[in-house]
């Protein structure tokens, strides 16, 4: 059997989707072909290498096609409204812009992170160390655009019925469900959050509607000149800086830490955030800014400059 065979037959004896409407299984769709290709340096759209984070698309996007089959018979059925060009794939028109302004610095440094803004914001960023704080709040408003939208206080995951035991305690029996349970994990706060990235990419200009990146070399010194200016405005709070790791809501791996945990549709954005947490809930938190200072000594500006200019 070949891969995709196998992989079709696992999903068979595991039919996770199932349960989905057309709308939801189309964005299922939309959501895995975000991840599945990448931008290359001679400017074109590919997929990702068949590594370990290659093969996982490759193997949600089959089992995706497997469950269009089941439903609708070989591909193209199933996929006649044209959904899948709404879906917010990367878009080569800044590869060139991306790669020249990166190598001007002297090209990707492993063990950096990155902080994709507006030139004015990251002019100030560099030059004065000024950063918004903002609420995790802030980011529930559907006037943002798809890369940046989300809930950063509530996160929900579906199990099979299968794979779920429930029990009526009034009529000492259990229940059997009929469909997909979802399940909602929500904090009883909100917190500070900062967003970053671990990876230099050619698409974040795009989907962030940016023109400038602040690449970060100290990580450690960065982070304790922030915590020390945030912790002067906000006091007792807990300050945790991590990796966010990114969790398939209809395979779930773990139970998510609402704190670091995001949809996997984002997973190319390979997030890094500072969060500081209060030490008693709050629901009601205002954004602030800081300064810790010049950073040109562990930091520099990459400027995406038009071709046209």
């Amino acid at each position: 059997m070949t891969n995709h065979e196998i992989w079709r037959s696992n999903y068979r004896a595991k039919r996770y989707m199932e349960f989905l409407d057309k709308v939801q299984l189309e964005q299922r769709a939309k959501d895995i072909l975000t991840n599945l290709p990448v931008l290359t340096a001679d400017e074109k759209i590919g997929l990702r290498p068949m590594d370990n984070v290659g093969i996982y698309w490759m193997v949600a996007f089959t089992e995706l096609l497997e469950e269009f089959r089941l439903r609708y018979g070989n591909y193209p059925n199933g996929f006649e409204s044209g959904f899948a060009k709404e879906a917010n794939v990367p878009r080569p028109e800044n590869i060139k812009q991306t790669k020249q302004a990166i190598d001007k610095i002297g090209g990707i440094k492993e063990k950096s992170i990155y902080k994709y803004g507006k030139l004015t914001y990251m002019k100030d960023m560099i030059e004065f160390g000024k950063i918004r704080i903002s609420p995790a709040s802030y980011y529930d408003d559907s006037s943002l655009n798809y890369a940046i939208h989300d809930d950063e206080l509530n996160f929900e995951i579906s199990r099979l019925p299968e794979d779920m035991k429930l029990w009526n305690e009034t009529k000492n029996c259990e229940i059997k469900p009929i469909g997909s349970i979802k399940r909602k994990s929500s904090l009883n706060t909100n917190y500070y959050v900062q967003c970053l990235s671990t990876a230099y990419s050619f698409r974040e200009f795009s989907d962030f509607e940016c023109d400038a990146c602040v690449v970060i070399y100290d990580i450690q010194k960065f982070l304790t000149l922030v915590d020390h200016e945030v912790q002067k405005q906000i006091k007792d709070y807990l300050f945790v800086p991590q990796s966010v790791e990114y969790i398939d809501p209809l395979k779930p791996h773990k139970e998510p830490d609402v704190f670091f945990s995001k949809h996997f549709k984002f997973t190319y954005q390979n997030e890094f955030r500072l969060i500081w947490v209060p030490e008693n809930p709050l629901m009601e938190l205002e954004p602030f800014s800081i300064e810790i200072g010049d950073m040109s000594e562990y930091a520099k500006l990459v400027i995406l400059e038009d071709d046209n200019a």
